[in-house]
């Protein structure tokens, strides 16, 4: 009969502690704050998320204006350039890094892109560094590089654990830097970009001289992979028009006289009412180099 007793008195015992659940912090969340949590991952301080997680519901909209406006660079503007850019990163991240199973910005190299912002060069080995290995990238920023694997040929590369501490070290770097975000422009303008007022629409022109492009030999053609992005705010800094495409670049045996004088040409006409308007222009080498990389404020006339 004692041990009978012993273990109804176990099993009272565990039935009442698995019904206290309420002594323990809920981590059920509302949706918004779901997304929210899900979204910064990669940037909210445990403190931060111990402090969110312990909000009521109704609390946590002014957290989470809050978690922004503190790393606002320039609080003085009405746009939180530091906020823009992560979204724009982790849009960036899922256009740059479609291959495996992961969505893009939740792969190692989408988290690095986030945080670090495009390297200074990227080079990629399809094949591994020694013809033999899995494929492998290696992002520069500056003199540090960064090392991300394909062990399993599957498209998710995975970073080397021992870039995971020049990861560290170039993000707070970052953070001690005033302003608190990465300005990414080019240390030079290789490329020209021209704007005008057609018959109520934007004309954009760019050139790039064929000489900054980094080709590769394919089938006798040099050629070079771009990925170009265009946008258009208006005075409110909201995105009225966004394209992003691929193009690639190629020379055959009878062009290659263009390396010294030639120059690639693109041109993009976007329908506009009368106002003020923000172009933002960026085109980049697959492999990570910037050629162009211009924000253009822009007033469209009446009648042009």
């Amino acid at each position: 009969m004692r041990l009978i007793e012993r273990l109804s008195l176990i099993f009272l015992l565990l039935s009442y502690l698995s019904g206290c659940s309420f002594l323990r912090p809920k981590s059920k969340l509302d949706p918004v704050s779901a997304e929210f949590l899900s979204t910064v991952r990669f940037i909210i301080t445990s403190e931060e998320k111990k402090t969110f997680l312990r909000l009521p519901e109704e609390e946590r909209p002014a957290f989470i204006e809050a978690f922004w406006k503190k790393r606002d660079p320039d609080p003085e503007t009405e746009i939180n350039e530091y906020k823009e850019q992560f979204y724009e990163r982790i849009k960036e991240a899922n256009f740059l890094f479609k291959e495996g199973t992961t969505p893009g910005w939740l792969q190692d190299r989408g988290r690095v892109y986030i945080l670090l912002g495009p390297p200074d060069q990227r080079e990629v080995y399809p094949r591994g560094d020694n013809l033999y290995g899995p494929p492998k990238e290696i992002w520069w920023y500056g003199f540090f590089p960064i090392v991300f694997i394909d062990q399993n040929w599957s498209g998710n590369y995975t970073l080397d654990p021992q870039s995971a501490y020049q990861v560290a070290a170039i993000n707070k770097a970052q953070m001690d830097l005033k302003p608190a975000w990465r300005k990414e422009t080019p240390p030079e303008e290789v490329g020209k970009v021209e704007v005008k007022s057609i018959e109520g629409k934007m004309l954009i022109e760019f050139s790039i001289p064929y000489r900054q492009f980094a080709f590769e030999l394919r089938a006798n053609k040099l050629v070079d992979d771009l990925e170009l992005s265009w946008q258009i705010r208006n005075e409110k800094g909201e995105i009225i028009w966004r394209e992003r495409e691929t193009e690639e670049v190629s020379l055959g045996e009878n062009e290659r006289e263009k390396l010294r004088e030639g120059s690639f040409f693109k041109q993009k006409q976007v329908a506009l009412e009368p106002g003020n308007y923000l172009l933002e222009v960026s085109v980049r080498e697959k492999r990570g180099k910037v050629l162009i990389l211009r924000k253009i404020p822009w007033h469209m006339r009446p009648g042009f």
